[in-house]
């Protein structure tokens, strides 16, 4: 259930609410990749926020503001890698294509 209200939380853009539970259910499992990956997402969203949205390089970045956004970035990657060495892989239009034909097999068995 808490995964479910990650997911909606994600769509809200509520990056509060993603660090609050994530940080619930990664202290009664230090290893569940999924909540990695959604703290890791909300850093993503702040960095979006907080700079891609206004700047375009982070060259660009004011100089006093580029600690804020390579901390922000840090904990993304920090928080993704945190998940890959656990197994989760970020989906990429191959492996998206594989999964749906292997569902598509699956069905096709099932008949």
């Amino acid at each position: 259930m808490a995964h479910t209200l990650l997911e909606y939380f994600l769509n809200q853009k509520d990056i509060d609410r993603i660090h609050a539970i994530s940080d619930v259910l990664l202290q009664q499992e230090a290893t569940d990749a999924t909540s990695m990956v959604y703290k890791g997402t909300a850093y993503a969203i702040l960095v979006d926020r907080r700079f891609r949205s206004k700047y375009a390089k982070f060259e660009s970045i004011p100089d006093h503001l580029k600690p804020q956004a390579s901390e922000l970035i840090k904990q993304q990657r920090q928080w993704y890698a945190k998940a890959e060495a656990l197994g989760w892989r970020e989906e990429t239009e191959e492996s998206r294509k594989a999964y749906l034909q292997m569902v598509g097999q699956t069905a096709r068995l099932q008949k």
